[in-house]
């Protein structure tokens, strides 16, 4: 009556894997011992032993088919044990408790291993072997925390920071020496430029033939008496002398 685990294989020739999900599936009827019972419970147990059972569905029916997606939680401790189960229907109980007496409709034997990569369930009593008591259990992860990553040392940071600031100010100075090495130059030209100006004036004066000249440093000779009046005695006439000529 399951189609899966698949009832055309025979006895352990499926492996599942805790964490995985099975998808339980069975088609309507009754393929077990006794007649059918109207109202039935899912168990998962250990294939050779009643002493671990699990209950996975309870009261429900198979007059018609049924799916039931299954994550596997069998605990560490009962695959370690055994790790052969099997399915089985079993007459609807309250309280939901595994019994063998009565009718049972079983799947075909498999395997259940390990998760080799996830993380194992978090212990779980191991149930107590009986006969007539049955053992519900739920595996729960413990969660694995991943440790912060350590701050990175910042010391190439503020290393790279010093250089900069260093390096900003040594630019800064550069630019204000060169600023006043210009300004003391243009200073000292403008200094020269004035002193020859007063050293040398440019003065006009006269040849003597109607045309002005500049001398550049020297202002022409004076010589005494030359542009002075005097007085003459009666022996000679007065004769008005001209420039730059003597007596």
């Amino acid at each position: 009556m399951f189609e899966q685990p698949d009832g055309r294989l025979n006895d352990f020739e499926q492996t599942f894997t805790v964490g995985d999900t099975l998808g339980i599936k069975w088609k309507a009827g009754w393929e077990g011992s006794e007649t059918q019972p109207d109202f039935v419970d899912l168990f998962v147990c250990w294939f050779d032993s009643d002493s671990y059972s699990q209950l996975l569905i309870a009261n429900t029916t198979t007059k018609q088919a049924g799916f039931y997606p299954w994550t596997i939680n069998v605990t560490d401790a009962a695959v370690k044990d055994d790790d052969k189960f099997v399915l089985r229907f079993r007459p609807h109980r309250d309280p939901e408790d595994y019994n063998n007496a009565g009718p049972m409709a079983p799947s075909r034997g498999f395997y259940i291993k390990l998760a080799s990569t996830s993380s194992s369930p978090s212990p779980t009593p191991t149930p107590t072997p009986s006969s007539t008591s049955s053992t519900v259990v739920s595996a729960t992860t413990t969660p694995t925390s991943t440790p912060a990553p350590e701050p990175e040392k910042k010391s190439t940071n503020v290393g790279a920071i010093v250089g900069g600031v260093v390096g900003g100010l040594a630019v800064i100075a550069l630019c204000v020496i060169a600023w006043l090495l210009m300004r003391l130059l243009r200073r000292r030209k403008a200094k020269v430029v004035e002193a020859y100006e007063v050293a040398a004036p440019i003065v006009p004066y006269s040849d003597g033939y109607g045309a002005d000249k500049f001398a550049a440093r020297i202002e022409p000779p004076k010589y005494p008496g030359s542009n002075i009046t005097m007085e003459l005695d009666g022996r000679e006439l007065p004769v008005e002398a001209g420039s730059g000529q003597g007596r």
